[in-house]
């Protein structure tokens, strides 16, 4: 009962920081009380839980492509390509207190740069902006020896990226199961908090099933439709994977043209923490060469043993 009671209050001051985003408080010129100190410090010593390079391709790219086997996937001849290239920026750092020793921080991330298609006879570089969120619980230790590591990162939310100005696209959920049946919905990431020690854990070769119903309300689209990815294996590093998502009837897919996209990913060998994202892109993003960048990208932590 208590857990659920700490859980709700999670969910309620994490929808409070939505309505309080004005609010937040520039990182460059802080005024930070000791304990928000602590928690900065806290939360730089934990960047991989944070990461959010992962929707960064660093230019265009084949469809479907891994960081490590770039010259294979090259050797293969796409007539398009597309990516995003950009720097990331940490904007805001908001930190509620909704009980005694109890912190919820919302974190705030810029993502500008290009979005960049390449035909076989033409080079296209769209503006792109995005703002993303996460969110994170932090616990203080009472007594802590180390004045500094008082406070201690003990939840983790999923992420968001939405294009700013113009988002056509809203997901509905995002399923993600793997072999031994384990099951995890997201209906909002920013209140789809995991513990440390219950972040979704799989094995090197495990396969990975994820599904997702996206909407796009765009209503003069010239390429209706919403190209949907697979992002996964990405850390704060280049290791960066991708692949398309179906819903043509092909596995995982089982039924076409139902509106539930359907990936899987095989988990790779090396361990630690990395982030999956369902990244969803209008497609007069990528196919027309006057349309604006219209994207939003959900992403979920997960680790590797």
């Amino acid at each position: 009962m208590k857990e659920r009671l700490f859980w709700q209050t999670v969910v309620v001051v994490s929808m409070a920081a939505v309505l309080a985003a004005s609010c937040f408080k520039n990182p460059i010129e802080p005024v930070l009380s000791s304990d928000e100190e602590a928690i900065r410090a806290e939360f730089e010593a934990n960047l991989d839980y944070f990461a959010v390079e992962g929707i960064n391709d660093d230019g265009a790219l084949p469809t479907s492509y891994e960081s490590d086997t770039f010259s294979k996937s090259f050797d293969l001849i796409e007539p398009l390509k597309f990516g995003r290239k950009g720097h990331f920026r940490l904007e805001a750092f908001q930190v509620n207190f909704p009980e005694p020793g109890l912190a919820i921080v919302t974190v705030k991330y810029s993502f500008d740069g290009r979005f960049m298609i390449l035909t076989p006879d033409s080079v296209y570089n769209k503006p792109m902006a995005n703002t993303i969120l996460r969110r994170a619980v932090f616990r203080k230790i009472e007594n802590a020896e180390n004045s500094k590591r008082r406070w201690r990162l003990r939840a983790i939310s999923g992420s968001e990226a939405v294009s700013d100005g113009l988002c056509t696209i809203d997901f509905d959920s995002v399923s993600i199961q793997d072999q031994k049946g384990n099951k995890w919905t997201i209906t909002d990431p920013l209140t789809f908090y995991r513990n440390l020690d219950e972040i979704p854990t799989f094995e090197p070769d495990d396969s990975v099933f994820v599904y997702v119903t996206v909407f796009n309300s765009q209503e003069d689209s010239e390429q209706p439709g919403t190209t949907v990815l697979l992002r996964y294996r990405n850390d704060r590093g280049m290791h960066r994977a991708r692949t398309p998502f179906n819903d043509e009837g092909v596995y995982p897919d089982l039924v076409a043209g139902d509106g539930l996209y359907s990936g899987v990913w095989k988990v790779h060998h090396r361990k630690g923490i990395f982030h999956a994202f369902v990244d969803a892109i209008d497609n007069d993003t990528i196919y027309t060469d006057d349309r604006p960048y219209n994207s939003r990208v959900w992403g979920i932590p997960y680790i590797v043993e």
